[in-house]
């Protein structure tokens, strides 16, 4: 069997000991109501017995073994206290359990929340009133509508493709059927850049077509006599037939003496004939 020791400073680790394990006790019967309080205010009186018995002063008649039945009592009553514990623990489960259940049943008799089964066909209802107000679009609708957009898309944009197509060819038809009333007049065409001027309103091509026999004329009268090849440049715009005007008035070649055996309203067309006797 073993010896205890009896050394003095087992007293202080001994009466340490009791104390922490006191203030522990303290503050749980501080916390609890009912039979735990009683139950953990038990055990403080015990480490209060125990700690009265322990001497100030280690003396040489002082054993830990002295005291070994005051702790046996206190570990008793403590086993005794967890004992309680557990079955304030299962009560206070089974009361919350009920509390938490019959709180939830309140909240939902109230309104204040949904049982689970409910809550699919309250969304359902939701939705069906949102559609009916025009917030909402149902599936069907939306494909209905796609399918329509679609169709409307396609159907518009051949639409326009064939305008463009018609339109295109109308342009041609009009270029061609100008062109040849040009060339039947003697007339020279535009360059291939000013093929626009045959694509104007009906006035504007006349516009077109007496502002082309006014340069003409004015070349005419000037002295001045534009060869067939060059022709084609009154038809150029303003800016650029400005140009053409300064350099072929700047040519000697282009340049003719009026013939004195006209008649003066001939001179400047060169139109009549002349006849040498």
């Amino acid at each position: 069997m073993l010896t205890i020791p009896t050394d003095p400073k087992d007293l202080k680790g001994f009466r340490d000991f009791f104390i922490t394990v006191r203030s522990q006790a303290c503050s749980l019967a501080a916390a609890c109501e009912g039979p735990l309080k009683t139950a953990w205010e038990d055990i403080v009186a015990k480490y209060d017995a125990v700690l009265a018995k322990l001497p100030k002063d280690a003396d040489g008649n002082w054993t830990v073994a002295s005291c070994l039945d005051s702790l046996f009592n206190t570990l008793v009553s403590s086993n005794a206290c967890a004992s309680q514990l557990s079955l304030e623990m299962t009560k206070l489960r089974g009361q919350t359990a009920s509390a938490v259940e019959a709180e939830v049943l309140s909240r939902i008799t109230a309104g204040a929340l949904v049982p689970m089964e409910k809550v699919a066909a309250q969304i359902e209802a939701a939705v069906a009133a949102k559609v009916a107000a025009g917030e909402l679009i149902a599936k069907e609708a939306v494909t209905q509508l796609c399918s329509a957009a679609q169709t409307k898309g396609v159907t518009e944009g051949e639409a326009k493709v064939r305008g463009e197509i018609a339109a295109a060819a109308e342009a041609q038809k009009l270029i061609a059927t100008r062109k040849t009333a040009l060339t039947t007049a003697g007339l020279p065409l535009p360059d291939a850049e000013f093929e626009s001027l045959l694509l104007g309103k009906d006035e504007d091509f006349a516009t077109a077509q007496k502002l082309f026999g006014d340069r003409k004329v004015a070349f005419t009268t000037a002295g001045i006599q534009i060869p067939d090849e060059l022709m084609a440049n009154l038809w150029l715009p303003k800016d650029r037939f400005g140009t053409f005007e300064k350099t072929i008035s700047s040519i000697p070649a282009f340049k003719v003496s009026p013939n004195p055996l006209l008649r003066a309203d001939h001179a400047a067309t060169g139109t009549a004939k002349v006849m040498i006797v």
